[in-house]
Parts: structure tokens; C-alpha cells; sequence
């Protein structure tokens, strides 16, 4: 198969795409690494998964109430493990963690029990504007209780209430379908919402009471039987951009129509980071966004891999750790500049694969590098 290496000259800027409002919408990005794991893990085939690292750490995200969501951090051996002997294992939609609520649940201690995710937006909303709201939800393999109302709601001040019920707030996006009442399958809720207030923080979860929540029994539970009824759904790819943006899509000048006809590896995408970190710097990200351009306006469909090196500088355990992260972080750029999660794979090669040695400074500076590689569909 014959390589081609696209050199990325194009200077457009990232303003072109629509800006995702809620940070870590994907909920990939943690904090206060290594994750611990719960004293007592209520999620076998999730060893890491749990009340506390959604307290310690996911990054922005945090509980509006005194119920704690989950931090669900997909193991990809358990989840083998666990296709093996059940037919609904869970899954993130993208990338490798979701959050995780209980929608009803009503028992002896709590006659209504609800959780809720939040987080404050990267911008307050615009006043007249308005926003398209996105996100995805499914049942979780344990819950004996299918729901509907899974809702969002946009508010001006930090919601923080010392209750274990429903948040008595009227949502201005609303999912009134028991979903998952069948099979568990991803559902998209989405909508469009006008801005009257200046709104900073979201929360998702159900609003209702019980009296105003439709329930049933999940018809194809295969879970424990000890465990007790409630609905519960994860939450993944949550989403916020004003209307009037346009969508990638939309918005590719037609004058950067050069179509990807080629298998094409990418040497460097020229991306720079903090020093010692993943973070991207600002302003260095004009050689990916030119060609997210090019992406988005052929017609192929693409596999897109994000390969994270170092220079030898620091452990090889260290580096590879380093590159991994790296890697990541230019996958979550490029989710939130619209490319599919679906089509996004990343790793760390650390210091393993160099293409110079690092005896000079500029030679270093050419090892630590990203590399992209998109394979072409059918």
C-alpha cells in the first residue's frame, strides 16, 4: 500500500468551527490521577468505576445534590470478560469513560431518590441567541427500571441543593419517552434551546417526581437479582453550540476542497504542548485545523489514529505515559472541532519509534512529536 505525506501548509483558523460550550463533554479528561478505586465496588466487570472518581476525579464536572453520580471507566479485558456471559455489557459511546445517574428510584430510606451531573459552560449563553443541546444516554446493564424524563437544564448560578430527591427546576430540554424500554441501545436527546437569561452552568438528570415519571421493568434483565430496582443510564457526549454557528459541515470553505483520495500518514501535525504536560498551547493549532478542513470536505469517510511520541528525555514508562496523554488530548480537540468519535483510535508509542537521534536539542525537538494517520474506507 502506497503511503502519501501531506505537508500541512494551510493557516485557517479553528473560529471556523462551531465551539462545544460544556468542557470534557466527553468526560475523557481526569484529574488527581491514579484513579482509585471504590472501597466496594458495586460494578464487577469495572474495577475502577464508582462514586469517588466522579468526586475526585473527572475534570469540571461535579453532583448538583448529596446523590453522587458514577464515573463509569470502561475496562476493555473485564468487558470481554463480561460479552462472554451477558448479552448488554456497558460501553462508553466515544472514548473510554462516561458518567453514570440513577433517573428514579424510590425505597424505604428515600422515598424519591435522583442524581445529577453538572457543569459550568466555557462561556455564559448570549442573550436572544439560541443553542443546540445534544446528548446520549443509555441503560445501564443492572437497572431493573427503564424511565423517561432525562432532561437538561441551563442556569444562571451553581445548582447545589442538600437533598437526595429531585431538584424541583422546570428543564428547557426534556426526553419524555421511557427510553431503553426493549434493548439497550445509544438514544440522542437534542434540541434547541432560546437563550433568555445569561445561563453558565448545565445539569442533566430527571426533574420529575414520581408521581410524573413513567417507569416499567426492564423486560431482558440479566443482572443480579439482589440488586435493587432503579433506572439508571449512562451519559456520554454531551454537547452545547449556538445555532446560527455552523456545523463543520457547513462551515469548510470551498477553496480548501483538496480531497484526501490516499491512504495518508500525517508525520507531524505540528501540535505543541505544555511543558511537561498534555495540554495543548494555544495558538498551535493551525497545521490541525487545516487539516480537520480537508477531513470534513472529502467525500471519503476515514480511521483516524493519533500516535503520541517523546524525545528520550525522562523513563521509558514515563514517556510512554506522556505520549498516551498527548494523544488523547489532540483526539478530544478533534471531537470538539466535530469529527466523529466513532472514527477516532489514539496511542502512546513514548520514546520507542524515533526518527532522529537526541543527542541535539533540534533533534529532540523532532522526536517529540504527533503523528496522524487516517486510513481511507471503503
Amino acid at each position: 500500500m502506497k503511503l502519501a505525506f501531506i505537508s500541512l501548509l494551510l493557516l485557517l483558523s479553528s473560529s471556523i468551527f462551531c465551539q462545544n460550550l460544556v468542557p470534557n463533554g466527553n468526560f475523557e479528561k481526569l484529574r488527581n490521577l491514579p484513579v482509585k478505586p471504590n472501597p466496594k465496588n458495586s460494578y464487577r466487570y469495572e474495577p475502577l468505576s464508582g462514586y469517588k472518581p466522579y468526586l475526585s476525579n473527572i475534570d469540571s464536572w461535579f453532583a448538583a445534590t448529596n446523590a453522587t453520580p458514577d464515573l463509569r471507566i470502561y475496562d476493555k479485558s473485564q468487558y470481554a470478560k463480561c460479552k462472554r456471559t451477558h448479552p448488554d455489557c456497558d460501553k462508553p459511546k466515544s472514548g473510554e469513560i462516561s458518567a453514570g445517574i440513577i433517573t428514579y428510584q424510590k425505597n424505604r430510606t428515600f422515598p424519591t431518590f435522583r442524581e445529577y451531573i453538572e457543569v459550568k459552560l466555557k462561556e455564559k449563553l448570549e442573550i436572544g441567541k439560541t443553542v443546540n443541546v445534544e446528548f446520549w444516554v443509555i441503560r445501564e446493564r443492572e437497572a431493573k427500571i427503564v424511565s423517561n424524563n432525562i432532561g437538561c437544564y441551563l442556569s444562571e448560578e451553581k445548582v447545589t441543593a442538600e437533598i437526595n430527591d429531585n431538584l424541583k427546576l422546570k428543564p428547557q430540554l426534556n426526553f419524555d419517552t421511557i427510553a431503553n424500554e426493549t434493548e439497550p441501545k445509544w438514544i440522542k436527546i437534542a434540541g434547541q434551546i432560546k437563550i433568555d437569561k445569561p445561563y453558565e452552568y448545565l445539569l442533566i438528570g430527571n426533574f420529575f417526581s414520581n408521581e410524573d415519571t413513567k417507569i416499567k421493568k426492564y423486560k431482558n434483565y440479566t443482572g443480579n437479582a439482589y440488586i435493587p430496582p432503579y433506572a439508571y443510564y449512562l451519559v456520554d457526549d454531551v454537547r452545547v453550540w449556538y445555532a446560527d454557528e455552523k456545523t463543520p459541515l457547513e462551515s469548510m470553505s470551498k477553496t480548501t476542497n483538496a480531497l484526501l483520495t490516499k491512504d495518508t500518514i500525517i508525520e507531524n501535525a505540528l501540535v505543541e504542548f505544555e511543558h511537561d504536560s498534555a495540554v495543548i498551547k494555544s495558538g498551535s493549532t493551525n497545521n490541525l485545523d487545516s487539516l480537520l478542513v480537508k477531513i470534513v470536505n472529502s467525500k471519503a469517510q476515514f480511521k483516524i489514529e493519533i500516535v503520541g511520541h517523546t524525545d528520550n528525555t525522562g523513563t521509558t514508562d514515563y514517556n510512554l505515559d506522556l505520549s498516551s496523554r498527548r494523544a488523547k488530548s489532540v483526539v478530544e480537540y478533534m471531537i470538539n472541532k466535530g469529527i466523529a468519535p466513532s472514527s477516532l483510535t489514539f496511542k502512546g508509542l513514548g520514546e520507542t519509534q524515533s526518527i532522529a537521534d537526541n543527542n541535539t536539542a533540534e533533534n529532540r525537538l523532532r522526536n517529540r512529536r504527533v503523528e496522524i494517520i487516517l486510513t481511507r474506507l471503503p
